[in-house]
């Protein structure tokens, strides 16, 4: 039994996950109905109901199954959507940091807020889309105008992970490198 939990969780989470890329939303009806529908089809149209007790222990654990995957899919749902909320936020905020008068608070808030967008873009989008690129290689551009090593070494480090998840190679050990310098003054 332990294996088969270890088993319903593993190919859950990909089920879920490959629901959410062909465009299926979450809803309570799905998660309500999609598992009594599962069991129905399996323990009466499949004949699990011919295998006695074990017919319908296996159709309800697959019943379980199904309840699970919409739950998942559930989750994934709205982490996804706090992501895009944080991105929007991060995106207002330089807007407004970008509008300070004082040039170095402005450029120090931008540079905060563009790593933590960085951050946020790779948790909802991935490591090698081009915005997460565009939103450390800003942040190392505004700490090395203005002095912020903490920053640049955050920004060096988002750079370096994004250069070499889409094999930009050279890039990647530049950025590593400089960080590496950085680390050891």
């Amino acid at each position: 039994m332990k294996d088969f939990f270890e088993m319903m969780n593993r190919y859950s989470e990909i089920d879920a996950s490959e629901r959410i890329k062909k465009g299926q939303k979450f809803s309570y009806a799905k998660l309500l109905i999609d598992p009594i529908y599962n069991f129905l089809v399996r323990y009466f149209y499949r004949l699990g109901i011919l295998d006695g007790w074990r017919g319908f222990v296996l159709s309800y654990l697959m019943a379980v199954y199904h309840l699970i995957v919409w739950v998942k899919v559930g989750e994934k749902a709205l982490r996804a959507s706090a992501y895009e909320d944080a991105i929007a936020a991060f995106c207002q905020g330089i807007e407004l940091a970008r509008a300070l008068a004082d040039k170095t608070a402005a450029a120090q808030q931008e540079a905060e807020l563009q790593t933590a967008l960085g951050c946020a873009l790779i948790a909802s989008r991935g490591f090698a889309v081009p915005e997460v690129g565009q939103a450390f290689n800003r942040a190392r551009e505004l700490c090395e105008e203005f002095g912020q090593t903490r920053l640049l070494v955050l920004a060096l480090s988002g750079l370096d992970i994004f250069h070499g998840c889409r094999a930009e190679y050279d890039q990647e050990r530049e950025a590593g490198e400089r960080c590496l310098k950085l680390a050891q003054q």
